[in-house]
């Protein structure tokens, strides 16, 4: 089992300009594919990718945060 921290949720749930082979977003992505995609998560560090989350989007509640909780099903746990 992998730990994720905030930069690799952000890797993951957010969408950069550059679509390039070795981008984070695609490094995360086949890193998640090759194991088996679960990851250990800490409440710290799920309350920290929400405040991202809403900076880069400027909004209270952004797509990739209900993307993140519709990919762990837990949106009841997840909600702050």
């Amino acid at each position: 089992m992998n730990f994720a921290d905030t930069n690799w949720l952000i890797a993951l749930y957010t969408n950069p300009p550059e679509k390039q082979k070795g981008s984070r977003q695609n490094i995360a992505a086949n890193f998640m594919r090759r194991n088996d995609g679960r990851l250990a998560l800490s409440h710290p560090v799920l309350i920290e990718t929400h405040n991202i989350l809403c900076r880069l989007s400027g909004k209270p509640n952004p797509d990739e945060w209900e993307e993140l909780q519709a990919d762990f099903k837990a949106k009841s746990t997840l909600t702050l």
